[in-house]
């Protein structure tokens, strides 16, 4: 998201990220992001938004966000479940 083109889109997401890491044992992954942001793009009307891969990693580098393999029931949680927002 370069300057303030997708103000409204980081806004959300980063409160829809937010509000997912309260919870617990919720698993994320790439997908589920970039699916979220699209989402978002689509309610707020910015259709030339792309939740591309080089989008996805400067996001998880503004959040510092790195994913791991989780063992056990915690790797039991569907994603989908999480839908909020």
């Amino acid at each position: 998201m370069r300057g303030s083109n997708y103000v409204k889109i980081k806004e959300a997401l980063d409160h829809w990220f937010k509000s997912v890491l309260a919870y617990k044992n919720i698993t994320l992954n790439d997908p589920l992001i970039q699916a979220q942001a699209i989402k978002y793009a689509t309610l707020l009307n910015q259709t030339d938004f792309k939740a591309s891969n080089g989008w996805l990693n400067g996001f998880k580098k503004r959040h510092n966000i790195t994913f791991k393999t989780i063992v056990g029931e915690a790797g039991l949680v569907d994603p989908t479940t999480i839908e909020i927002g």
